[in-house]
């Protein structure tokens, strides 16, 4: 954990959003034809336009900063659907907003307009298996569902939990990941809105991916969802993206 902490005291000073800061809250009791999503919390908040802008920096070789750097980076959830016992995507609307599905998959999207992941928060699984799995993709209107879930991020679980993790339907090893979750209550510092000298934090949990010689950790909030991720290669810190605001649906 040292090196994470080595980098963590100058990053934390650019985070703009954080657990106590005030954050545009979407869902005030108005959005009465919205399924009532999520069933119990995630550890990603999911709900129809929720999302999220995050401030990305590259770093060379050497841990310098790439120019540009500090670029705005966007999160969003942009549909939802029921899911069937058969693996049918029901889109979600007024009129089916009450039917009872097995699931609910949203679309999971970083900046490309159209394209990303279908992910599902299994609540109901038996408490090992429960967490955030990716069931597919989508690009253009098309949507592929794979072979078989993934797990992405275990929630609730306890420290120590492992597994691996791989998105390639094709059973590249190489493209395999080990899951780590090194802690549920590790904290993420960010600057209080109250006083610029003091210093607040929110109560995560710690995902660790390891693939070959990269490594990089993720820090997620229930009420929030990610707050930060940092990405090292051979030990040198080469990515990192911090949460600037976010607009989330209770």
């Amino acid at each position: 954990m040292g090196v994470i902490l080595k980098w963590m005291l100058p990053l934390i000073l650019a985070l703009w959003a954080g657990c106590s800061l005030n954050a545009p809250m979407a869902g005030s009791g108005t959005d009465i034809g919205k399924p009532p999503f999520p069933r119990t919390k995630s550890i990603l908040p999911l709900a129809i336009n929720n999302s999220w802008i995050f401030s990305y920096t590259e770093y060379n070789s050497l841990g310098r900063k790439l120019i540009p750097n500090d670029i705005n980076l966007h999160l969003s959830i942009t549909g939802e659907y029921g899911l069937t016992l058969d693996n049918t995507l029901v889109p979600m609307n007024t009129t089916n907003y009450s039917d009872v599905f097995s699931a609910y998959a949203y679309k999971f999207e970083w900046e490309a307009p159209d394209s990303g992941y279908l992910v599902v928060y299994h609540d109901l699984y038996p408490l090992p298996k429960r967490g955030l799995y990716i069931i597919g993709e989508y690009a253009g209107g098309v949507m592929r569902l794979y072979p078989s879930e993934k797990l992405w991020l275990a929630y609730p679980a306890d420290s120590g939990k492992t597994w691996e993790y791989n998105l390639d339907s094709a059973g590249d090893s190489s493209k395999t990941s080990t899951m780590e979750l090194l802690s549920t209550h590790e904290r993420f510092y960010f600057p209080n809105t109250g006083s610029m000298a003091a210093l607040s934090f929110c109560d995560c949990y710690l995902y660790k991916k390891t693939n070959g010689n990269s490594v990089s950790y993720y820090y997620y909030n229930q009420n929030i969802g990610q707050l930060g991720y940092l990405e090292y290669v051979n030990g040198t810190l080469r990515v990192t993206y911090l949460l600037k605001s976010y607009n989330v649906r209770s």
